[in-house]
């Protein structure tokens, strides 16, 4: 097994962690500017049919309250998780341990690369509240 292996398996289980309690944290918010006649239930809907969909006037709204949530999940993590998630970031790509150099690890990175992550699963994400809204 290569370090580098253990390194993506390390980052790979911290990213589904903050994921998967991020889409239960949305699902636990009401808010939905979509107006009541839409019938989606919560936040997560509303951003799982505004990805598969087309994004709506309040897109940025739903962007700001992702980033805000992702950056206290980033704060809360020791320097060893995000020094992992950050070498699955496009800026840690680039880094070379070899040349013994110490990156600049800015939170901001992890953010979008997990925001990227959430995306994705909202991109796939269904249920029949967003089947039905998306007809």
């Amino acid at each position: 097994m290569r370090k580098s292996d253990l390194i993506l398996y390390f980052a790979n289980q911290i990213s589904k962690r903050i994921v998967k309690t991020s889409i239960r944290q949305f699902q636990s918010w009401h808010i939905t500017l979509s107006g009541n006649d839409s019938r989606l239930k919560n936040t997560w809907d509303e951003i799982c049919v505004q990805i598969q969909g087309e994004y709506s006037f309040n897109w940025n709204d739903y962007v700001n309250a992702i980033e805000t949530h992702l950056m206290e999940e980033v704060r809360r993590l020791n320097e060893y998780e995000k020094f992992s998630l950050w070498l699955q970031t496009d800026q840690g790509l680039y880094y070379d341990e070899e040349e013994n150099e110490t990156p600049e690890i800015y939170d901001e990175d992890i953010m979008y690369y997990l925001k990227s992550e959430i995306f994705k699963k909202a991109g796939n994400w269904s249920n029949e509240r967003i089947r039905k809204y998306l007809g």
